[in-house]
């Protein structure tokens, strides 16, 4: 989101400042700084921010983009549109999103419902929402039958390798929850340890770089298959949100690389095809 607002406010000769959490990696920064707008990284309750910016955005000429100003659901919901144009005429059981604020999953509902208002399905994909295991309070008020989350304490958030999706307190958490419940899908949590293991199946199955809070979704559909939630033979829709690449360098995983005289190729090469 830092990176596309950037870019767009560049495009438009328009000031941009961008708030980032404190532990933003260089990385991330490094890709948001090369459209030049002022960054803050911002220390404390990362997710009270929602609410400090809606105040701002009352006391300071600027206007703020938050995860559900209506502008932005209305975008979202073009994700939906094209996923149903580029299957057609075949149409998705299942579509599994990342879930943090919320405003996606709302943006993709509300898609769902202009879908079937304008008589273009009948039966709506099942939406399934993934949220990392330790900042997962929308799983815990769809498993506890409630209608809106309860914001997490600090004792109650750990870190995640997912830290895009790590949200203790979703503002449009309501509105995600009434989503599942609409199209009859469910929310569930999965561990770092998922992540990673559907971060590589991304890579080396699908050729997709995606970053962890993306690789929830094949994480949390692979969990659903396996306790019948999800048919073998069900068409399933992923979206991967943010791609990997940002997150180059800073993994802890070692690269595993060998030096090769260009003499001896051919017999490196040889035993690499060797059955």
């Amino acid at each position: 989101m830092a990176i596309s607002t950037a870019a767009h406010a560049a495009s438009l000769d328009r000031e941009c400042v961008v708030f980032v959490p404190e532990r933003t990696s260089s990385v991330r920064l490094e890709l948001i700084a090369q459209y030049e707008p002022a960054i803050v990284q911002v220390a404390g309750d990362y997710g009270k921010l929602y609410g400090d910016a809606l105040e701002l955005s009352e006391r300071l000429p600027i206007d703020v983009l938050v995860s559900d100003v209506p502008t932005r659901i209305s975008g979202y919901k073009t994700a939906l549109f094209e996923i149903y144009e580029s299957l057609a005429p075949a149409a998705p059981d299942v579509i599994a999103l990342p879930a943090s604020s919320g405003g996606f999953a709302s943006g993709i509902w509300l898609g769902i419902r202009d879908l079937k208002r304008a008589g273009l399905i009948a039966e709506p994909p099942r939406l399934y929402l993934i949220q990392t295991a330790t900042a997962d309070p929308l799983t815990r008020a769809f498993e506890a039958g409630e209608t809106e989350p309860t914001p997490l304490s600090p004792d109650e958030t750990g870190d995640t390798i997912a830290h895009s999706i790590g949200n203790p307190d979703p503002p449009s958490g309501a509105r995600a929850l009434a989503a599942v419940r609409d199209t009859d899908g469910a929310v569930v949590s999965v561990t770092d340890d998922e992540i990673r293991t559907a971060q590589r199946r991304f890579a080396v199955d699908g050729g997709f770089c995606v970053e962890p809070a993306s690789a929830t979704t094949l994480a949390g559909v692979s969990r659903l298959a396996d306790r019948g939630d999800i048919a073998a033979d069900e068409s399933v829709v992923l979206v991967p949100t943010g791609t990997g690449f940002k997150e180059m360098g800073t993994s802890e995983a070692e690269v595993a690389t060998e030096t090769v005289h260009r003499d001896a190729l051919q017999d490196r090469l040889e035993s690499l095809l060797a059955p």
